[in-house]
């Protein structure tokens, strides 16, 4: 044993040696410590299935803004709505309410300011239970699934002009670009809670996502925008439940960026949930009631 005098400690010492610190005893998770210095957490992205869409959780502590893509099995890329610029600073939260049902996506992050990419450690999928779902883009809370009765129909309605004109058997025609896609299904209401639910999905008229399982043939993502609903009772009995829901629709584009709330909505409106600091405590279906 050496030793260099009164109060000297053995060079074998743990004293005399360079410390680790364990990250998990002396810092946060997900944290690089090395001789006491902490670094930071480390930048993660990671999805979790979360009612009929995908929960997004992003950790960049160095990145003020960040960009989110869905990417799809088929190879097909979409930024995911309302992550044009996300403000991150540090953890920012989210949800991905047009992922295709019954497919396992990923999801990457990009930022102008890093040059790292993030992505999802692995792939996560929205489980349909052989139902489709109506989801509304700007209130995600009223998304809901739906029992298909008629399955949705598509046609293309012809843009023409037909002009008889004397003195010639065969008509003057006068054509034009073919209208988009428009159809109609038929929705069974089980309940009058259901049937309530649906309706306010419904009611500010605004575009929805009706997408379809996987196992269903025809197209899995339709935006379209409802027109005038018909109901028509399930039961010739008036004390019996269900109804029919006959729902005609115009297949349209996808909206650029969702909108944040209804429109017609303002601040004001919040006054009736209460004080600030009870809303702080309150989850956001607060909110998604109908007139807000």
């Amino acid at each position: 044993m050496a030793s260099s005098g009164r109060g000297a400690y053995p060079l074998w010492s743990p004293r005399r040696r360079p410390q680790l610190v364990e990250p998990s005893i002396f810092a946060p998770a997900q944290s690089r410590v090395l001789a006491d210095h902490v670094i930071g957490p480390i930048p993660t992205l990671r999805a979790e299935p979360c009612r009929g869409a995908v929960l997004l959780r992003l950790t960049w502590p160095q990145v003020r803004t960040a960009h989110l893509i869905r990417l799809e099995p088929d190879g097909t890329q979409t930024t995911v709505s309302a992550t044009e610029g996300v403000m991150v600073c540090g953890t920012w939260v989210g949800l991905d309410h047009e992922v295709p049902l019954d497919q396992a996506c990923v999801w990457r992050a990009t930022s102008p300011e890093s040059q790292e990419v993030l992505t999802t450690p692995e792939a996560i999928g929205v489980p349909s239970g052989g139902r489709a779902w109506l989801r509304h883009l700007s209130r995600p809370g009223l998304s809901r699934p739906i029992r298909v009765a008629i399955r949705p129909t598509q046609r293309r309605a012809a843009r023409r002009g037909i002009y008889y004109l004397a003195g010639r058997p065969d008509p003057m025609v006068v054509t034009d670009l073919r209208a988009g896609d428009e159809g109609s299904m038929g929705i069974y209401v089980e309940s009058d809670i259901e049937s309530v639910a649906i309706r306010a999905l419904l009611a500010d008229g605004s575009v929805l996502l009706l997408s379809c399982p996987a196992a269903w043939t025809g197209p899995r993502q339709l935006y379209i925008s409802p027109g005038d609903v018909d109901l028509t009772p399930a039961a010739r009995v008036v004390t019996e439940a269900g109804e029919y829901m006959t729902l005609p629709y115009v297949v349209v584009q996808r909206p650029d960026l969702p909108a944040v709330s209804t429109p017609g909505a303002t601040w004001a409106d919040v006054s009736r949930l209460g004080s600030w600091d009870e809303l702080a405590g309150r989850p956001w279906d607060d909110l998604l009631v109908p007139g807000w």
